[in-house]
């Protein structure tokens, strides 16, 4: 079976902040379906057969005014713009950077009530990959080609995981022996993660790289804001190409993805081993489900995950699924399994609406933000807890490869 890696790269840690800027660079502008070329309107189609895409606008972006504005006004279909304040820039390799920071209305702005959400962005050369929270929803900048965009805003996800997922969920275990951390010791684990696609992901997504780019970004800045002190970091300089045609089904193609020698993917596992690679994630065009991890606290054998690519950001199932094979649980309402960590579930907010990384959606309906459990504001000491536990096993992990 043929696969494609590139060289070792890693995103930067470093970090530079916003200030002021001389001009302001206009950063969308809106361009008719008319003027695309036939590959820009196939992309589009693409985005626009997706179950979760609603209220497409095709638009021209500046990826100058991203690198050097402070602040950017974003015209989303279907509602009033809103204001991005770009809090940081981070470096991605030689010439890629990532931006992320809060999302005004200017509705909301004009009454004072300030920041309702978050954006961040993935820039890579002339493609713009974003995730854009706001009060009314979550919409999405996703590139088209030549320059040409597409954003739109996002409708119901599919499913967490499959029913199989249940028999991990429920699985009564004892802790593996691994390195014990000191509470206090904060200093930060880099957890080397190896993402591979498959060719049905390849037709769907025009730049795959800045998809997974904002994975990242989105990842550590969750671990950052809630006290994780993990980096996560991709294997390759580029994600890996396979050749594996999808079966339809979860549960057979993580099978595939973890045997090491069935004849499917298994060049992955030199990939891995040249690498580095503590962690294996496959992203795939199956819409069934947002994702499937092998474990709840991985070994190094079974640190691998299936993520469809459409949850993997703004969603953050990319971040979820590598949470179970950190430990960490669903909200302990749809899993009340008090192993391999008794608080180290994730916290599901009915009355305000959100929900942490982990958690099953709430009966009214909950937003999904880039938050780990913690005491207090997310979660409580004995229950909420899954920063604790990534914590907690973080060495454990970044120890596999």
């Amino acid at each position: 079976m043929k696969l494609r890696a590139a060289i070792l790269g890693t995103i930067s840690s470093i970090t530079f902040y916003a200030g002021a800027v001389a001009q302001d660079i206009t950063f969308v502008t809106e361009i008719s379906n008319a003027d695309l070329t036939p590959s820009q309107t196939q992309a589009l189609n693409n985005l626009r057969s997706l179950p979760t895409t609603q209220e497409v606008q095709v638009i021209r972006v500046n990826p100058l005014a991203l690198r050097q504005n402070a602040q950017l006004t974003i015209p989303l279909p279907g509602r009033a713009d809103v204001r991005v304040a770009a809090d940081t820039r981070t470096s991605i390799g030689e010439t890629n950077i990532a931006v992320a920071g809060r999302t005004e209305s200017l509705d909301f702005r004009a009454a004072g009530i300030g920041p309702v959400g978050t954006s961040t962005f993935s820039v890579n050369g002339d493609s713009i990959t974003g995730s854009i929270q706001t009060e009314t929803g979550l919409y999405r900048i996703r590139p088209l080609g030549g320059g040409a965009h597409a954003i739109f805003k996002v409708g119901a996800f599919p499913s967490e995981h499959p029913q199989s997922f249940g028999g991990a969920e429920n699985q009564n275990r004892d802790l593996p022996p691994f390195p014990q951390i000191q509470r206090n010791d904060r200093s930060v684990a880099e957890l080397r993660i190896l993402v591979a696609y498959t060719p049905a992901v390849k037709a769907r997504v025009n730049d795959i790289k800045g998809l997974v780019n904002l994975a990242f970004i989105e990842t550590n800045n969750s671990y950052t804001g809630s006290g994780v002190y993990i980096n996560a970091v991709p294997a390759t300089a580029e994600p890996v190409s396979i050749d594996y045609v999808e079966s339809g089904s979860f549960d057979t193609d993580l099978a595939a993805l973890k045997a090491p020698d069935d004849g499917n993917m298994d060049d992955l596992v030199r990939v891995r081993d040249e690498n580095s690679a503590d962690i294996v994630v496959l992203l795939v065009d199956n819409s069934s489900y947002c994702g499937l991890a092998s474990d709840i606290l991985a070994s190094k054998e079974s640190a691998f995950a299936l993520v469809y690519h459409d949850c993997a950001t703004g969603y953050y199932s990319f971040a979820h699924e590598i949470g179970h094979l950190q430990g960490a649980r669903h909200n302990p309402e749809a899993d009340p399994t008090t192993t391999p960590f008794p608080y180290g579930h994730g916290y599901m907010d009915a009355l305000n609406k959100r929900r942490s990384i982990m958690s099953y959606d709430c009966p009214g309906g909950c937003t999904r933000l880039p938050e780990w459990a913690r005491p207090t504001e997310w979660g409580t000491p004995d229950l909420h807890h899954d920063a604790r536990v990534l914590n907690e096993t973080r060495a454990l992990l970044a120890g596999f490869r």
